[in-house]
């Protein structure tokens, strides 16, 4: 194997991670790579630890640029990057040493245009909190892609963890100025996926920081959700219209999950709102269906509480992730 893979990090604020991050990049067992780290405005240290990086190793290429977000840094990346394949690494994560060789290697033998593999999550002691993983599936056609997107959840809306066929992302772009990018991106590529392979390996290991931007309390940016799930909505109905329920699903736990954070925080009560608009819209379709469309059983509790009483539902379900017995 000597194909070329293009690793793109968009690198803002994070001078207490990024070394650990670039190092699981640049000692990985599979060398041919190219490192495209795009400092995003960093106020701190990042990007001086960037440029240290580009004068020791030839294959690190350093972006300074005005903050414009994880979606624009992607962005960067992706016009200048030149390999075969590409994958993206956010900076205050790693990769396993043995990530590229792993998933190249399926790649290659089954000509695919995405791999996808398993993560860990970690806090910032590094203490494993959970391990996401699937077994191996080969997808080779369209029907097998959608229903492993849609109806079982296998392929994940995370743009990290997974290893993309360069001619795949050809006049791909993230939309920037908005969170839950990655939301909107796979919604932009999904009808183009021709073979999707999952593998078992864990080769990403995912930060869960305290103060990051997607564990914070309410925010007005928060209902970006939204946007990102219309925004992929309007892109199913032109070529997955028949799949439509199933990600409904999607749009109503994210009502759930914004009406929690918003009434834990206090926030104000324009919001709840727009909330309740977008649940009105969809909760119809879903609710009736929620065994066919809802794999987990504890999220169609969750949506049939709150369809009965919101305010009921999200105190029942603070005190059930704080009691102790969501770990049994």
């Amino acid at each position: 194997m000597d194909n070329l893979i293009s690793v793109i990090v968009p690198v803002y604020n994070v001078e207490a991670y990024l070394n650990k991050c670039i190092d699981s990049i640049l000692k990985n067992d599979y060398q041919n790579i190219e490192v495209i780290l795009v400092d995003d405005g960093s106020s701190d240290h990042s990007g001086k630890i960037c440029d240290e990086y580009e004068q020791i190793d030839g294959r690190v290429r350093v972006i300074h640029k005005e903050n414009g977000g994880l979606s624009s840094a992607r962005n960067v990346g992706l016009k200048l990057a030149k390999g075969d394949f590409i994958t993206f690494v956010d900076s205050d994560d790693s990769i396993t040493s043995n990530m590229f060789r792993v998933m190249l290697k399926s790649a290659l033998e089954h000509n695919a245009d995405i791999v996808q593999c398993g993560y860990d999550r970690v806090n910032e002691l590094g203490k494993i909190r959970s391990t996401e993983t699937d077994s191996f599936q080969l997808l080779t056609d369209q029907k097998s892609i959608f229903k492993a997107f849609f109806v079982s959840g296998m392929i994940r809306f995370p743009s990290q963890m997974k290893l993309y066929r360069r001619k795949l992302l050809e006049n791909h772009w993230f939309v920037e100025g908005k969170l839950h990018e990655d939301v909107m991106f796979i919604s932009d590529i999904l009808n183009s996926i021709k073979r999707y392979v999952i593998i078992p390996d864990v080769c990403y290991v995912y930060l869960l920081r305290q103060n990051s931007i997607m564990r914070s309390r309410f925010s007005e940016k928060r209902l970006d959700v939204l946007y990102a799930h219309q925004y992929a909505m309007n892109n199913y109905k032109e070529y997955a219209s028949g799949y439509i329920y199933y990600y409904e699903r999607h749009i109503c736990l994210s009502c759930f999950n914004l009406y929690y954070l918003l009434y834990f925080s206090k926030g104000e009560k324009r919001y709840y709102k727009i909330i309740n608009n977008v649940w009105d819209l969809y909760k119809g379709d879903v609710i009736p269906r929620l065994r066919e469309v809802c794999g987990s059983k504890s999220s169609r509790l969750e949506l049939i509480l709150f369809s009965i009483n919101k305010k009921m539902a999200v105190i029942f379900y603070h005190w059930y992730r704080h009691s102790g017995f969501s770990k049994i």
